[in-house]
């Protein structure tokens, strides 16, 4: 577009998720080249999934899912799970099979939660102690805790679900299955060291 400042460039979306969208669509137009990267021993990348938008328009649902599909771990639950739960799922899969290939490649994956609220970076894995982040904006020294099966990251969902700062709005109210709009910013941090056991090679 070109005016009296001069020319600019704008992207557009490559596709457009309506509203109507299962889980399962978003998370197979949205998730896969994500892993993908994250998951690549040789060529690994830090990657971020973020959700933006206006209160009331879907963000906590599309990455957590709904509050009572997070009551455990059955199969009708699964199917209204949000982007995480079922990106650890692909992940755990993933540790398996390359744990069995003949690189022999042993993973840990590890999680953790900060909640940025009124200017404060904060741990909510450990009573909302304040968290430093560096002059590269890195959060520092919050606690990580390891995820092994599915019950560990529906306890750990569940948790930080508790934990955040949330009341109902005019837009958006509170109800027995939602806690209303979100009120602080929230980062789950997914971390996989793997290592293949006979090379001693590694990457985080």
């Amino acid at each position: 577009m070109t005016d009296k400042h001069g020319t600019a460039a704008y992207g557009f979306p490559k596709q457009v998720i309506p509203p109507e969208a299962s889980q399962d669509e978003t998370y197979d137009i949205l998730m896969p080249d994500l892993l993908r990267c994250f998951l690549s021993f040789n060529d690994a990348y830090n990657v971020l999934y973020f959700a933006y938008g206006q209160t009331g328009t879907g963000k906590t649902h599309s990455i957590f899912g709904p509050k009572w599909a997070l009551n455990g771990v059955l199969e009708e639950n699964q199917a209204q799970w949000g982007m995480f739960p079922r990106a650890f799922v692909k992940i755990m899969e993933y540790m398996k099979r390359v744990k069995e290939s003949p690189d022999k490649i042993h993973s840990i994956l590890t999680v953790g939660a900060i909640d940025f609220y009124v200017g404060n970076c904060v741990d909510l894995l450990n009573h909302r102690e304040h968290v430093e982040v560096d002059d590269n904006r890195v959060p520092l020294g919050y606690t990580e805790r390891e995820l092994v099966c599915l019950e560990d990251v529906i306890s750990f969902l569940q948790n930080v679900l508790s934990l955040r700062k949330s009341f109902g709005t005019l837009m958006n109210e509170s109800t027995e299955d939602h806690d209303g709009s979100s009120r602080s910013h929230c980062a789950l941090i997914l971390t996989l060291r793997q290592v293949k056991k006979e090379t001693g090679e590694c990457v985080v």
